[in-house]
């Protein structure tokens, strides 16, 4: 629960007020935070170190850890989606052949049209499973998840025509969008503030994990079996069973019982997740949340008002903007090109085997997206994004001037070379970074919805580029529209003006419970500034630095 999650101190504030005594309303009115006779209700473990939160909350961290393999398949099929494209018994299945030689090939607007309508159809994931995780609970919404993966993976495996792959394509998008949001919805609520950031990283090294099982299913196929291009659908069965298997030990997240008032539910939450940690106060700690509720509640003007209108309000407009140009970053820095089309991306380059090239790249994104679990609450947010950005801007200038000059071995060999050291910077600062600002930034109340609609806004750009790049990289067409490497040059400038704009918008999250943020946001804080600021909190005493 980033916030409203335990977090056990060494030395706990003294004589914290008994749950009877704490006024819910008056916590959460804004003059009574700056009273020091009435510091803000905490945790009675808000001051405990990472390695501290790590064995008292293990099974809360491993709750996480669980909610993250629900992405697999979303890595898995994404990738799987890009790369299948080069296979030999896929191009016979569902290529056209050319009249005058007879050699069957795909035609790149046809690979577009599949990538683009995966996209538009999580979009539709996305806010399906947003509402059923606010209405029926993360746990119903992972099940869901996982059934319509299952489903998505049953229609591949059987289709035959063009038009049966797209209406695979369809499916299996509705099943990352499901996946994706209830994900980023359930890791912060139950996450430990002091490794919030390190479990939200679970998400993009499962999506990794995914992406590498792809890259070694194709890999296998291409080498034993290429014209049996179903073998590597026939994978996901595997990935989604894993998950399938740990749902049961994934407990409900307390805060969406407290937010539908269901109490005693909420209580049973906090119980099966925290209950056996010795000196844990559950009517103190519920109370906690109950605070952070309230004060939610009472900064909302109108009650009429929809969730999704108040997203784009006032201080939430503020939240959300920050959020979507924080994820953003992974889309305009490159990412669509290396990992959603590596294959067919180290294809166009030259490289001879681009299947075992794309093992290589998979394999140096999961081994250094583990560093991440590390830098994202020891070095911040802000910090790991303006470093990758930089990073990754530099490569792709690089890579983009290297696909003016004639292929020769070297020029290829470098060009392999720069594309590991892009993955690289963007796996140990980016990757593990970008995904949850969204689901950090957001005001607890509006999480699943700012999340839900964050996410989109990103996806309306992963479609944009779905169709685009396969046609920018293609060495075929219309020579005008032929990039081919040089398509990094494009995302060299889009990275740039990230960069620009979330100096300006995106605020410090390191070490910051959920009520420093909204503290800092009414007292409109410009967030760059957010990172030096002395909450009251802080002030008080009741929570040290982290």
């Amino acid at each position: 629960m980033a916030s409203t999650a335990p977090h056990l101190t060494a030395e706990a504030p003294a004589s914290p007020a008994s749950p009877r005594d704490l006024d819910l309303k008056s916590l959460s009115d804004p003059e009574d935070i700056d009273t020091p006779s009435a510091p803000p209700i905490q945790s009675a473990f808000v001051n405990l170190t990472r390695g501290q939160a790590v064995r008292t909350f293990w099974y809360a961290t491993m709750c996480c850890f669980f909610a993250g393999v629900c992405v697999l398949m979303e890595g898995y099929q994404s990738s799987t989606a890009g790369s299948i494209v080069s296979n030999i018994g896929f191009i016979e299945q569902f290529g056209t052949a050319d009249p005058v030689t007879g050699k069957k090939a795909l035609d790149a607007s046809y690979v577009s049209a599949w990538g683009g309508t995966g996209s538009v159809f999580a979009i539709f994931g996305h806010q399906l499973n947003s509402f059923i995780a606010d209405r029926w609970g993360r746990r119903i919404a992972f099940l869901l998840a996982a059934l319509t993966a299952i489903a998505g993976i049953l229609t591949e495996q059987f289709v035959t025509t063009m038009a049966g792959w797209l209406g695979g394509k369809m499916v299996t998008g509705l099943g990352w969008g499901m996946g994706q949001v209830v994900a980023l919805t359930y890791i912060p609520e139950v996450a430990p503030v002091q490794l919030r950031g390190a479990l939200l990283c679970c998400y993009a090294l499962f999506v990794a994990l995914g992406q590498l099982a792809s890259a070694i299913a194709l890999l296998v196929v291409n080498r034993t079996t290429p014209h049996h291009w179903q073998r590597a659908i026939y994978s996901g069965y595997v990935l989604v069973g894993i998950f399938l298997l740990l749902l049961p030990f994934i407990g409900e997240s307390p805060v969406f019982y407290a937010r539908l008032e269901r109490h005693e539910d909420a209580k049973k939450a906090l119980k099966r997740l925290y209950g056996k940690i010795d000196g844990y106060d559950i009517e103190h700690e519920y109370a906690v949340i109950r605070a952070e509720i309230e004060h939610e509640r009472s900064l909302r003007q109108n009650e009429n008002d929809s969730v999704y209108k108040e997203i784009f309000m006032g201080t939430n407009l503020l939240r959300t903007l920050p959020s979507f140009f924080g994820l953003i970053m992974i889309q305009w820095s490159g990412a669509s090109v290396v990992f959603s089309y590596a294959t067919y991306f180290l294809q166009q380059v030259g490289i001879a085997d681009p299947f075992q090239g794309s093992c290589i790249v998979f394999t140096l994104l999961v081994a250094t997206l583990s560093v991440s679990f590390y830098c994202t609450d020891r070095f911040g947010r802000r910090t790991l994004l303006f470093t990758g950005g930089i990073g990754c801007f530099i490569c792709n200038i690089i890579l983009g001037t290297l696909g003016v000059v004639k292929h020769t071995p070297a020029v290829l060999n470098a060009t392999l070379g720069v594309i590991c050291v892009w993955v690289v910077i963007y796996a140990s600062c980016l990757g593990g970074v970008c995904w949850g600002l969204s689901s950090e930034i957001a005001t607890p109340r509006l999480r699943a919805r700012t999340t839900a609609v964050v996410v989109n806004m990103s996806t309306l750009f992963s479609l944009l580029f779905g169709y685009t790049v396969p046609l920018m990289l293609s060495n075929k067409g219309k020579a005008s529209r032929n990039w081919g490497v040089k398509t990094m040059y494009l995302f060299a400038c889009l990275g740039a003006i990230g960069l620009v704009i979330n100096y300006f918008m995106l605020p410090e999250l390191k070490g910051r419970t959920y009520a420093e943020l909204d503290e800092m946001y009414e007292k409109g804080i410009p967030p760059r500034r957010m990172k030096a600021y002395v909450t009251q909190a802080e002030k008080t005493g009741v929570k040290k630095r982290i």
